[in-house]
């Protein structure tokens, strides 16, 4: 890779991931300044290298002309526009944590709350995971949106696809076998949440694949310029979807009902991007 680019962005994650880990190991700083000072270092680490080491980015000047600020604004607000997807995204899951804490402790209590709270640390990691995959394609596939390479489009697509999708259904699978020892790393075995947490959590797991699925197809839109239906998408599953399900399948299913929420919400998502995509023969993925 030119200029160094990868060493970097490996060697600025390297340095700070056993920063990190190694001050909260030794409880030095609190977690919040532990933050403050690894992103500040971040920032310091790849300014310097932009300023100084790279040949091929540089930070300019903004020019103060009328033209040039009102071209800055149009590619600040189409820079938005594609990217509020993502945000709301994240958004959603804090949205679900909130809303899956009201309904859990309505139906379950507190133990319910507690043994919710073993999903609520694995969908983030889960989330990371699959943002991964959908980051690492979006170069590819928006490079070649751009020449209009519709076959790399599609090629780039679906691996992503594919990549996420089998992680997700491993993830699943994982929690499903193993939800005994994966539980008893947050909570004690013979307790109340833990044995709520042991029915639920193998039910919950279902949506893996199905979230796998829908972030890294959300993230291939934003990288054709759909960000319109990237948004939509995202605040079906996220916003629409998820609560109506928290709402109706309790009244139901009980409380496997509850549990299934999450995975009915992914499950629907998936659907219609399916139906949508098939529907509209988009270019995001089918070539000539």
């Amino acid at each position: 890779m030119k200029s160094g680019y990868l060493r970097i962005v490996l060697g600025v994650i390297i340095i700070l991931s056993i920063f990190c880990f190694t001050t909260m190991l030794l409880l030095i700083w609190e977690i919040g300044w532990v933050t403050v000072i690894a992103l500040t270092v971040e920032a310091c680490m790849i300014l310097y290298y932009l300023i100084f080491r790279s040949r091929t980015i540089h930070l300019y000047k903004l020019k103060l002309t009328i033209k040039s600020i009102r071209l800055t604004i149009r590619n600040i607000w189409y820079q938005i526009k594609l990217g509020i997807s993502g945000l709301l995204g994240e958004s959603a899951i804090g949205f679900m944590m909130i809303v899956g804490n009201l309904i859990f402790i309505r139906y379950l209590g507190e133990e319910g709350i507690a043994a919710f709270s073993v999903a609520c640390y694995c969908f983030p990691i889960i989330f990371m995971l699959n943002a991964a995959i959908s980051q690492s394609a979006q170069p590819m596939i928006s490079f070649n949106h751009g020449v209009n390479n519709r076959r790399r489009v599609y090629d780039s697509s679906k691996l992503a696809l594919v990549t996420a999708v089998f992680s997700g259904l491993a993830i699943s699978t994982i929690m499903i076998l193993e939800a005994s020892l994966i539980i008893g790393l947050f909570l004690n075995s013979n307790t109340g949440p833990f044995e709520i947490a042991i029915h639920g959590i193998p039910l919950f797991a279902i949506a893996y694949p199905f979230f796998a699925f829908n972030v890294v197809a959300i993230g291939n839109y934003q990288s054709v310029e759909r960000g319109n239906r990237a948004t939509v998408y995202t605040i079906l599953r996220g916003f629409i979807f998820m609560p109506f399900f928290f709402i109706l399948l309790p009244r139901l299913f009980g409380t496997s009902g509850i549990w299934l929420t999450v995975p009915c919400a992914e499950i629907l998502t998936t659907l219609v991007i399916i139906y949508f995509y098939y529907k509209k023969k988009t270019t995001v993925t089918h070539p000539n």
